[in-house]
């Protein structure tokens, strides 16, 4: 049987804080993951610190889709993405 990849674990870490308590050390790991450089994982923290109320965590939230919105748009300027918007 295959190893998880850190990014399985990281989301299955993140699973457990979604009907956790929410601690000042787990709303840090929320924070953090956001802050974070992979997609995947700030989506779903981001998903769960919004279901949470986690107002806080707002501009953090914001900081990242600007970006991931940047990362992309360098990326597709590059050639390295191809977008197909309709």
């Amino acid at each position: 049987m295959k190893q998880p990849t850190r990014t399985e674990l990281a989301y299955r870490a993140l699973e457990r804080l979604e009907s956790g308590p929410l601690s000042e050390e787990a709303v840090a790991q929320l924070r953090q993951v956001i802050d974070g450089p992979t997609s995947l994982l700030v989506s779903k923290a981001v998903d769960i610190a919004a279901s949470r109320g986690l107002h806080e965590l707002v501009p953090n939230m914001a900081a990242a889709f600007d970006r991931f919105l940047a990362d992309g748009a360098a990326l597709l300027h590059a050639g390295e993405v191809t977008a197909n918007l309709f």
